[in-house]
């Protein structure tokens, strides 16, 4: 079964961020995935893996969504169903509905029931030194910290 956590961030962020928050899928489990239409769009990065670990995500047509190791995903207005194997945690950002146009400046429009790799939507230098920074630090309160300055910086 997918375990989720959620945690506050900055509250300089509440403007644009509803929360944070973990999606781990424990080690040795095939676990369903559910994700109902809420009207927020996100992050999700992958922070820990096993090496076959895997997730599967499709839209209410059918078509892959969030098959990307570190993606975007826009508002949903159909549930996403897929499952998880192996162990992965990930870390997300749920932005409030106009939270990720007023920090990044996107057409929502264009996300609308898809995802994209998060390479695509940040660029791959700051991705990369994002997921790099994540992925080291060993505990939330750190990882919430780069979240919180990283964001911060964008609404500068």
């Amino acid at each position: 079964m997918i375990q989720y956590t959620f945690f506050p961030a900055d509250g300089r962020l509440s403007e644009y961020l509803f929360s944070y928050g973990t999606m781990e899928i424990p080690a040795g489990a095939t676990s369903p995935l559910l994700s109902p239409p809420n009207g927020l769009s996100g992050f999700l990065i992958r922070v820990k893996e096993d090496k076959n670990a895997l997730v599967v995500g499709k839209d209410f047509e059918g078509k892959p969504i969030a098959h990307q190791p570190n993606y975007v995903i826009g508002q949903t207005t159909l549930p996403i169903t897929g499952h998880g194997v192996g162990h992965i945690t990930f870390l997300v950002v749920f932005f409030q509905p106009l939270g990720m146009y007023q920090l990044f400046g996107c057409n929502m429009a264009s996300l609308t029931n898809k995802s994209v790799d998060l390479i695509d939507f940040l660029g791959s230098e700051k991705t990369g030194m994002l997921i790099k920074k994540l992925k080291n630090a060993n505990d939330r309160e750190k990882q919430t910290g780069i979240l919180n300055k990283f964001l911060l910086s964008q609404n500068q």
